[in-house]
């Protein structure tokens, strides 16, 4: 089998991989222009490792559902996976995705992928890497644009993930239960759950380009016991923090409005600082015995 190492260097996490091409001999090499649904459901043996060339594409629902298929290589020629490419393909664990721009939704939804590195990647679609719960390292290029609804939800191997710019999309990362750290760099927002139920998530760094912090976004993720708000931030909305572990909170100046139930339910909350006397704050946005205090 192919191996990897998962290195960091500064903020951006490098995966490289090793002995790709140790066993590219033994693998059934495709030449012919690919078609839709050509091999899905395949039962062939052969298709136990795969070798793709003079494709530029992977049509929707080709490899989808072959369950003998654990290896893809893919030529540098390919930069799309289209819907559904290799949906359910159970034993898949290695792919090479360095120089694909899209991924499309389902496209590698139930797989057993162990490592993915992203390094061209624009657009995740939804639900593309979802299920995947083997998965326990993302490589997110610095060129992303979206990552898209569902798009690596029930990944419950994760445990870190860096984002360096785009947008995160609804329940992206949803009920990922060991994700322990999350790192985002440009990112200009995060969408409606898109944390929520990470029980284990610990530690996240937000980006200055995140203006609101939208319904449900860290609900339930109850080992969240401190998170550092960046000025910029306008709105905190419905249950954005609901359940969570946070025991000490500072509203910035830049708040405008915080939503009902935003912090309801955090039974480690005590104190809470804000920065603007002029922020409008329901009247069931906090526990009752939280004690709010204006910072001047």
């Amino acid at each position: 089998m192919m191996s990897c190492n998962t290195t960091k260097t500064g903020t951006n996490q490098r995966i490289e991989y090793t002995n790709i091409t140790d066993r590219v001999s033994s693998y059934q090499t495709i030449k012919h222009t690919l078609r839709y649904r050509e091999y899905e459901d395949n039962d062939d043996k052969e298709l136990l490792s795969i070798r793709i060339e003079a494709n530029d594409t992977i049509p929707s629902w080709c490899f989808s559902k072959i369950s003998a298929l654990t290896d893809v290589i893919l030529s540098d020629q390919v930069s799309i996976i289209e819907d559904n490419a290799f949906y359910a393909c159970k034993n898949l664990k290695f792919i090479n995705l360095d120089n694909v721009i899209r991924c499309g939704e389902n496209a590698f939804k139930m797989t057993s992928l162990e490592i993915v590195s992203l390094k061209t990647c624009k657009y995740i679609d939804d639900f593309a890497f979802s299920n995947c719960t083997k998965l326990n390292a993302v490589c997110f290029s610095s060129a992303i644009k979206k990552i898209g609804d569902f798009s690596f939800y029930a990944d419950s191997s994760l445990t870190t993930i860096e984002i360096p710019n785009g947008e995160i999309g609804n329940s992206s990362f949803m009920g990922c239960a060991n994700l322990k750290k999350v790192t985002l760099g440009k990112v200009t927002r995060l969408g409606e759950a898109s944390f929520m139920g990470c029980s284990a998530l610990e530690k996240i760094f937000l980006s200055r380009g995140i203006k609101i912090i939208e319904p449900m976004t860290f609900q339930n993720c109850t080992n969240l016991n401190s998170i550092l708000l960046p000025e910029g931030i306008e709105y905190i909305a419905e249950h954005a923090f609901q359940g969570t572990g946070l025991k000490q909170v500072t509203i910035p100046r830049s708040v405008k409005e915080i939503k009902s139930l935003a912090f309801a339910n955090c039974e480690s909350l005590k104190t809470v600082f804000i920065c603007n006397k002029n922020t409008v704050i329901s009247s069931d946005a906090f526990n009752n015995n939280v004690i709010i205090k204006y910072k001047q």
